[in-house]
């Protein structure tokens, strides 16, 4: 995702009076992807993101969102469709300094465990050990604090980038469990 799509999409909510920044509702947009799948996503999503009055379908605040909402759900699913895993969480720009980075990064994975949970996820669910584990961490991580002071910025920088590897990579792991593409046969003639 690109800054303007955060710097956009941070504007747009604003506007709609949500009460989370672009990070976590992107979080909860990919939470739902992965739990609920494609189907009737956006109004779920907007339900979860809007205050009443900004759903009223009269409200043009509603009409924008679904248009600029939409364009980031489709943008976002066809990410985490691709065979180039080219995924990535819609956080706040490198110029931004790490300690916004970091909180972005909580926000999104807080936002996404809610939008697995929102989407019928449950630890209970027939699934691996290894999707657990992970919903675990990003609750972990949701709740990090940023770094100690005795680091020095390029270990922490580095820190931070293999912490969000991690998330944008487990976050397709457990898309490819949770909504498995299904084969074709091959048609014999």
């Amino acid at each position: 995702m690109t800054q303007t799509n955060y710097d956009d999409f941070s504007q747009l909510l604003t506007r709609c009076s949500a009460d989370v920044g672009a990070a976590e509702a992107h979080g909860v947009l990919c939470g739902l992807l992965c739990s609920a799948g494609s189907k009737d996503v956006l109004a779920l999503w907007r339900s979860q993101l809007l205050p009443e009055h900004a759903l009223e379908p009269d409200n043009p605040v509603a009409a924008d969102f679904n248009a600029h909402g939409q364009s980031l759900l489709d943008a976002t699913l066809k990410q985490m469709n691709n065979a180039m895993l080219d995924f990535a969480l819609l956080l706040p720009d490198e110029r931004e300094g790490l300690m916004v980075r970091a909180d972005g990064l909580a926000h999104w994975c807080q936002g996404f465990n809610y939008g697995l949970g929102v989407g019928g996820y449950r630890d209970s669910d027939a699934v691996s050990p290894d999707v657990v584990e992970l919903v675990r961490d990003f609750s972990e991580i949701a709740k990090a604090g940023y770094g100690a002071d005795d680091i020095d910025e390029e270990e922490e920088e580095s820190a931070f980038i293999e912490v969000e590897e991690y998330v944008r990579v487990g976050v397709l792991l457990i898309l490819e469990e949770l909504q498995p593409v299904k084969q074709q046969k091959p048609i014999v003639h």
